[in-house]
Parts: C-alpha cells; structure tokens; sequence
C-alpha cells in the first residue's frame, strides 16, 4: 500500500475495508471466534519469494486490528470485512509514521487468521484485490485525523 503526504496530526481512525468473494465460505460463529486479522509485515513484499517468516515474530503482539461482519452474510453477495486498525496491541500509528517518513511511502501489511480450511469445513478467507473489477469492491484505507 503506497501512501502519499499525510497531515503531521494525530491519528484518531485507521479502518482497513475490505469484500469477500461471495459466496462466503465461513459463517458468522466462525468469523467471530478465527476473524481475519491485520498483522505488521517485514521489509518489501514480492509473491514469488513470500515466506511466513515476512510476517514479524511475536503472535498476538503484532496485530493491528481484527475483522468485524458489516451487515450480514449474504450467499449472492460480496460483504464487508472491517479492521480496525488502531484496535490491536501493536501500533498501527508508529508503523504509519515509519512509512510516511519513508522513501517510498510503503506500508506492509499481512492478512492472516486461525481459520483452518481443513479442519473448519473448507472455511477460508477470499477478499478482492486491487485488480477487483468494481472499485468499490477494492480495499480501501480510511484514516481520519
């Protein structure tokens, strides 16, 4: 995620949206006890050399936020995950500083969850891309200062 200049003022709302892929394929019990979680995410990201090992050491400590259900599961229908990213136990606000002081601008993140396909039903996690054919579908990064 590539951020431009943001105003040197203190963070008060940090939202992560995203959309599922429909049909969902968890349910809202499975949502709630294994959400989809946003972890900080170590140094440059490339598909093709991805090891879990990116993701930094530390379990529960490097989570920014957890998802939340907005609305309700629809099976027609793509739905939307939120993350509060200032909700977490680590510091969403110093790893944004750290990006916007950067040359790049950049700003990794990691989805992960305990959600575990092969014991849970085949339950994963499908959210749209940048590449999502409908930009409201894209996720978005909403900051508020």
């Amino acid at each position: 995620m590539c951020l431009g200049n943001r105003p040197a003022r203190k963070l008060a709302k940090a939202i992560l949206v995203l959309h599922n892929i429909a049909p969902a394929a968890f349910s809202p019990e499975q949502l709630k006890s294994n959400p989809l979680e946003a972890r900080a995410l170590n140094g440059t990201f490339s598909a093709a050399t991805w090891t879990y090992g990116s993701v930094l050491p530390g379990l529960d400590k490097t989570v920014f936020g957890k998802s939340t259900l907005v609305g309700s599961i629809d099976a027609k229908d793509s739905i939307e995950l939120d993350i509060d990213l200032l909700n977490g136990p680590y510091a969403f606000s110093a790893e944004l500083a750290q990006a916007e002081a950067s040359p790049t601008h950049a700003l990794f993140l990691a989805l992960t969850s305990t959600l575990e396909p092969g014991g849970q039903g085949g339950a994963v996690y499908k959210v749209y891309s940048a590449a999502a054919p409908e930009k409201s579908l894209r996720p978005e990064l909403k900051l508020e200062y």
